[in-house]
């Protein structure tokens, strides 16, 4: 048996039945469309996955339990196809109301991160309704009970500082070289540092602090993931980082991660969940939130309204947005706020701008977008390819190649930036009868 199992439960089952990988797939995938309506998309590897420990999603282990009732003639229930090793893993898709459960969870999840991390990073799967209800959870969970814990270790004041360092110099890793550079040592900082500290000996003032140094550093984890494409991964960082932070009583770094839960639905073409989580992370957070904050996640908000193509509610949208940018007090801000600038606001207003069609609104948003700090590499790739598409859109194919060229060759580790390149060759492949587009394709083909 090849080493790379560990659901030894559901192997034997295969075995005993004589099924094919791909054979099972297949059943389970006609089973889902002929009696649940779901248009499901496994094959031969989907069940290796579920063999080296993935979980499918529900009500998929139903499925795969009434195939195999048939296939041994006998009946079995979910509970005999090995998968309750994914339990713990599954708590990280909710908010606990008790402190306890969430480091449970949260410190499972971190373990998981690093002991399975070819399952956690490409085994787990987006789940929109989720996200809903971590949002759903967040808002009408009680207040927070106290944070005090008795532990063998005592934590102090000077290991809150180390935290904040450490979670400043990976948000500074993470924007020059990308999320996949530094995710697999912030996935190991987590497990061997914050672990300690989450179960360790502190009295509630403490524990606030620490949640919520605790919460900044698994929200950057969410981000890395998300931006390297790990996005159930990323799902589950974020939704614990709110937990985290709800029971640090931040209510605004809550409403911060569900901005950035809106961006990743977005990201992901899930208009609607992402305008959702938008308005809960305003709305809740009422008057918690800096006007910065409230910018950054409407204008995450119209960028879904013009996806959609909602012109008149992307353009009312950005209109709450200016104004909230028009208020907002930088000097104010709390220290985790201070990454979101005039010129990310700029990238996103271009963006909504772009997918509307109005590309020249867009542009003028051009200059604004790429005056970012000189340690903003990912974010300047991301707003330069981005104003390169908008030329492309006005007919300027030279300029827009020659604006995208210093990227193509930048080496960043964002599978966002990547994607977007990649949208934007595609676009380019109609003009490669100019010498100039082909130059650009055959570069991009040796990268």
């Amino acid at each position: 048996m090849p080493r790379s199992i560990t659901n030894h439960e559901l192997n034997a089952l295969i075995v005993e039945c004589g099924l094919s990988h791909a054979a099972l797939a297949r059943q389970v995938v006609h089973l889902g469309a002929t009696e649940h309506g779901l248009r499901l998309a496994y094959d031969y590897r989907s069940v290796g996955r579920w063999l080296r420990g993935a979980v499918p999603d529900p009500p998929s282990p139903v499925l795969l339990a009434q195939v195999l009732s048939r296939a041994l003639g006998r009946p079995l229930n979910v509970h005999q196809l090995g998968f309750h090793h994914g339990d713990k893993i599954r708590q990280s898709l909710s908010i606990s109301a008790c402190p306890a459960a969430t480091v449970t969870a949260v410190t499972e999840l971190w373990r998981s991160a690093v002991e399975r991390r070819a399952f956690m990073h490409h085994g787990v799967a987006f789940i929109a309704a989720a996200a809903i209800e971590a949002a759903l959870d967040w808002r009408d969970a009680p207040a927070q009970a106290s944070l005090h814990r008795e532990g063998a270790r005592a934590v102090t004041d000077a290991d809150i500082d180390r935290l904040r360092q450490a979670r400043q110099e990976f948000r500074q890793l993470d924007h020059a070289h990308g999320g996949g550079y530094a995710l697999s040592w912030l996935e190991q900082y987590l497990t061997t540092e914050v672990d300690p500290l989450l179960q360790g000996r502190y009295s509630d003032s403490v524990g606030r602090e620490l949640f919520n140094v605790a919460a900044a550093l698994t929200d950057m984890a969410g981000w890395m993931a998300m931006d390297a494409g790990h996005q159930g991964l990323a799902q589950r960082h974020y939704i614990q980082a709110v937990a985290l932070a709800k029971h640090s009583g931040d209510t605004a770094y809550g409403a911060y991660v569900l901005g950035n839960m809106s961006t990743q639905a977005l990201f992901l073409g899930e208009t609607r969940t992402a305008v959702r989580l938008a308005r809960s992370a305003r709305g809740t957070g009422g008057r918690a939130i800096p006007h910065t904050l409230t910018a950054r996640i409407a204008v995450t908000e119209a960028r879904a309204h013009a996806l959609i193509g909602d012109s008149h509610e992307t353009h009312r949208i950005l209109r709450i947005a200016d104004q909230a940018m028009e208020h907002s007090d930088p000097a104010r801000d709390p220290d985790w706020l201070g990454v979101f600038g005039p010129a990310h606001y700029a990238g996103s207003v271009m963006h909504a701008l772009r997918d509307l069609g109005d590309t020249a609104a867009a542009e003028r948003q051009a200059t604004t977008a790429l005056n970012l700090p000189a340690g903003n590499a990912r974010t300047r790739g991301l707003h330069t390819v981005l104003h390169a598409s908008v030329l492309l859109q006005r007919g300027d194919v030279d300029g827009a190649v020659e604006t995208a060229s210093p990227v193509q060759v930048a080496g960043i580790k964002s599978n966002r930036l990547n994607l977007r390149l990649k949208e934007l060759t595609d676009r380019l492949v109609p003009y490669s009868g100019s010498a100039v587009v082909a130059d650009y394709l055959e570069a991009g083909q040796l990268r």
